[in-house]
């Protein structure tokens, strides 16, 4: 029986599949809603799980100079400022109603207790290495996990160039972040990131939020109106474009928390401190944790001083289109910018004869160097006796070059700041012993014996030891044992390693007031 329609007419046999056909289309309507609802649950997902899993993980940090104190809303009433200055005496971490004055986040990378955290968190607090230092207003550092459990925490190594410390707290089979293995951060990378901000650190449990990995490289910019000659003093490896840019914002209180991939991994440490000191504040901050930051994280967890490679440069930013020399040579150089060596590197220097002023670093052990910063971070994440590959540009000779460096220590500047429980080299026979250019007022003190570059440092001389006995003081340079050079610490630690009985060393010192080489010799006991 045909059927009225505005068409006319349509038989009844072909009523059926006209009304199939439109069920059909609008299936198909419904199934991209469907299909991107499903993906959204699954994304959903993915971060619960991550979120879950990685929390007990992720501590919070308090720094507390003694009991805080609290003020009362009431000044005018006696009988209840009286109360309330009681319970300021009461009130510690493990109170219910504890309110952290200075607070952040914490990372745990191994079941033992150790925490990975920001150096600025834990800058100033007394417990280094177990033992309390005699200043007893210096504050006190206190962890609390998920599960509302807190301890006291004592800095096992901290190095303010990375902002990168570590931390020791009572504990076994504790929760953990596996490091993500070196595998490229991209942008547009999804993230999640865990933090403690608004001070969480009264029920330990962590925040999350997540986002995209905006950029890569980013460099913090220096405080407006300081003057060139301080930059160095204050120069960070935040300055040198360790840090990630997550479209995220991170309140203060996230520093020091774990930025995580979608398989659940670490590949930052977030810290609030970039934003604060000029970046923008509605963007988050991470350091990239990529292979060159694990052998800092590395050395910190050993509880060890971080070292940093040393070319003996003077590199300055160059940019190619900019530089009329340059700008006909650009096809050649092929990168936009580079680092230009501004002088000939002075002798002995692990750059004296490879590098000379004028030459563009672009490339080292094959990643691009378009600026002295790229230059900078790239040889000092390396480290020192590390052998980098380098590949420049020589514009007087129109021509690319490829050489081979080993680097040195770089003198570190901010020497307080360090803090190591171990010596990176074993103690022999008394002596603590590093490179000669370990320090800056080591290095300045070379003055014109820039030789002493190839020796030894004495750190350290042990009382009532071989060494004390010998003669040898501290800030004395080891340049000869048995008669054969040593010009690093590498070379004295293999030395010592063989050698039995007596030991002859000529060594270089100013204990007279004059500079002057000699032999001693160290008994074996």
């Amino acid at each position: 029986m045909p059927v009225l329609s505005k068409f006319g007419c349509i038989p009844s046999r072909l009523l059926l599949p006209l009304l199939a056909g439109l069920v059909c289309l609008d299936m198909a309507s419904q199934a991209p809603a469907q299909d991107g609802l499903a993906a959204a649950a699954a994304l959903e997902e993915t971060f619960v799980a991550i979120i879950d899993k990685a929390s007990p993980a992720v501590v919070a940090l308090t720094r507390e100079r003694g009991a805080p104190a609290i003020q009362s809303p009431f000044p005018g009433n006696l009988n209840v400022r009286r109360r309330m200055d009681d319970l300021s005496e009461t009130l510690d971490p493990v109170d219910p109603q504890f309110a952290p004055s200075e607070f952040g986040a914490g990372v745990t990378i191994d079941s033992s207790g150790l925490i990975l955290t920001n150096y600025h968190l834990v800058r100033g607090v007394a417990t280094v290495g177990g033992i309390a230092e005699a200043a007893a207003p210096s504050p006190r550092l206190f962890v609390r996990f998920s599960d509302r459990r807190i301890e006291e925490g004592r800095i096992l190594a901290a190095d303010p160039r990375s902002d990168l410390a570590v931390i020791k707290v009572a504990g076994s089979d504790l929760p953990t972040i596996p490091l993500a293995p070196a595998t490229p951060v991209r942008r547009g990378q999804l993230v999640v990131a865990l933090g403690n901000p608004y001070a969480i650190a009264r029920d330990g449990l962590a925040s999350a939020s997540w986002g995209i990995i905006g950029n890569i490289a980013r460099r913090l910019p220096y405080e407006r109106g300081t003057p060139v000659s301080e930059r160095q003093l204050k120069e960070t490896l935040y300055h040198l474009g360790i840090l990630l840019q997550v479209d995220t914002r991170l309140e203060l209180g996230t520093s020091g928390g774990a930025l995580l991939n979608l398989k659940g991994e670490l590949i930052g440490l977030t810290t609030s401190l970039a934003a604060i000191s000029g970046y923008e504040r509605a963007s988050g901050f991470a350091i990239r944790l990529d292979e060159p930051m694990l052998r800092v994280i590395e050395t910190l967890r050993q509880g060890k001083e971080v070292e940093y490679g040393f070319l003996g440069v003077m590199p300055e930013d160059v940019l190619v289109s900019r530089d009329p020399q340059l700008r006909g040579m650009a096809a050649a150089i092929g990168q936009g910018g580079a680092a230009r060596i501004f002088r000939d590197p002075e002798p002995y220097l692990p750059a004296y004869r490879k590098l000379r002023a004028g030459d563009l670093i672009l490339k080292i052990n094959g990643e691009s160097i378009e600026s002295k910063g790229d230059l900078m971070r790239v040889v000092g994440l390396a480290g020192p006796l590390a052998t980098i590959e380098v590949e420049g540009f020589r514009p007087d000779e129109e021509r690319r070059f490829n050489t081979t460096l080993r680097l040195g220590k770089w003198p570190a500047i901010d020497d307080e700041g360090i803090i190591a429980t171990r010596p990176t080299w074993d103690v022999w026979r008394g002596l603590t012993f590093d490179y000669s250019t370990s320090r800056l007022r080591h290095f300045q003190r070379l003055g014109t014996q820039r030789e002493l570059v190839d020796s030894v440092l004495v750190r350290e001389v042990g009382p009532n030891t071989p060494i004390s006995r010998s003669g040898l003081q501290r800030d004395d340079y080891i340049t000869h044992l048995n008669g054969n050079p040593v010009r690093n610490p590498r070379e004295f630690a293999e030395a010592i390693r063989e050698a039995n009985g007596p030991v002859s060393l000529r060594i270089w010192s100013e204990a007279r007031g004059r500079g002057e080489s000699r032999e001693v010799t160290v008994a074996p006991n």
